[in-house]
């Protein structure tokens, strides 16, 4: 997957498609997700990081109750209400719904402002990659792991391993024509 300019191809339908290949009904040890962002702005960053931190409660929810689509804006745009009379989907269901619209919110604000507050970058060290120099064009290539898929405490909210999430930008210059290949993903990373 890449995007270019946030606003132009914005973050959430990117995060969309990043959580629906991640509720895969595949074994999650053999499934790696890399986001190839040929712009490499913080704002994409921040939205992945959001969407690593929804994917601990979207992906037993979605293997529980068998959902279909995998897409969380698809799946509640279809499903604006619960469609079990099940108490415990119906109450899931309402957990998972709240816990979507807040990153949601929180990556459609970002977005808006146009940059990450400092209280903001402290939440992962992978905002470091960004300083005062980078810009969307120039800035050194930059390969950040949300999820590390080998790690054992990389788990869902029902102790289940989750599969590696990377953030992949390659380096970009000014004076360097890019021929925009991110989605060639000009880098090959290895575990």
């Amino acid at each position: 997957m890449c995007i270019v300019e946030p606003r132009i191809g914005p973050p959430i339908m990117v995060i969309n498609t990043v959580l629906s290949v991640m509720a895969y009904n595949y074994p999650s040890q053999k499934l790696s997700v890399y986001l190839s962002d040929d712009g490499g702005p913080d704002l994409t960053f921040y939205a992945l990081l959001e969407a690593s931190r929804f994917s601990k409660h979207w992906l037993p929810f979605c293997r529980k109750f068998i959902i279909e689509p995998r897409s969380p804006t698809s799946y509640f745009s279809i499903t604006p209400e619960p469609q079990d009379s099940n108490p415990v989907m119906d109450q899931e269901w309402l957990t998972i719904k709240t816990l979507n619209e807040d990153m949601r919110n929180k990556i459609e604000s970002i977005t808006r402002m146009g940059r990450i507050s400092e209280e903001v970058r402290k939440e992962h060290k992978g905002f470091l990659e960004w300083n005062s120099d980078s810009t969307s064009h120039g800035h050194q290539s930059i390969v950040q792991i949300l999820i590390d898929g080998r790690d054992p405490k990389s788990v869902d909210s029902e102790g289940k391993p989750l599969s590696t999430l990377l953030y992949l930008s390659r380096e970009t210059r000014p004076q360097y024509h890019n021929n925009f290949k991110a989605g060639a993903m000009n880098a090959l990373v290895l575990p």
